[in-house]
C-alpha cells in the first residue's frame, strides 16, 4: 500500500486584497509489481522494480532501476533513476482538487543491511 498526503497553501499580505487558502488530501493506492536483480560479479548488481495501483487515485505507477555497488557485507551504494506517477481527483466543480503528476529523475542511496 502506497499512502499520499499533500497539503498546499497560499496567501497573499496585500491590505487592498488579502488572502490565506490552504487545503490537504490524503489517499491510499493498493499495487502489485515486480522486482529482480542481476549481479555482474560480487561488487556491482543491476536492480529494477515496477508497480501499478490505484484505489483512492484512478491509477498509479512507479518504475525504478539502477546500480548496486557493494562496499562491505552490510552496506551498498546504490544509484538509478526513479519515475512515481499518479492520477487523483475528488469533489467536482469549484470544489474539485486534481493531481496528476509525474515524478522522476536519478537518485543516490545508501543502504545498510542488519
Amino acid at each position: 500500500m502506497r499512502v499520499y498526503y499533500f497539503k498546499m497553501s497560499a496567501s497573499d499580505t496585500d491590505p487592498a486584497a488579502p488572502f490565506d487558502v490552504s487545503h490537504s488530501e490524503t489517499w491510499a493506492d493498493v499495487f502489485v509489481g515486480a522486482r529482480g536483480r542481476v549481479s555482474l560479479n560480487e561488487t556491482f548488481t543491476l536492480f529494477g522494480r515496477a508497480d501499478i495501483g490505484a484505489g483512492g487515485s484512478n491509477f498509479a505507477w512507479n518504475a525504478m532501476g539502477g546500480l548496486d555497488i557493494r562496499l562491505g557485507n552490510v552496506c551498498s551504494l546504490l544509484a538509478g533513476y526513479r519515475a512515481l506517477n499518479a492520477d487523483y481527483s475528488s469533489g467536482s466543480g469549484a470544489e474539485e482538487n486534481a493531481y496528476d503528476m509525474l515524478l522522476h529523475g536519478p537518485f543516490i542511496a545508501f543502504s545498510f543491511r542488519f
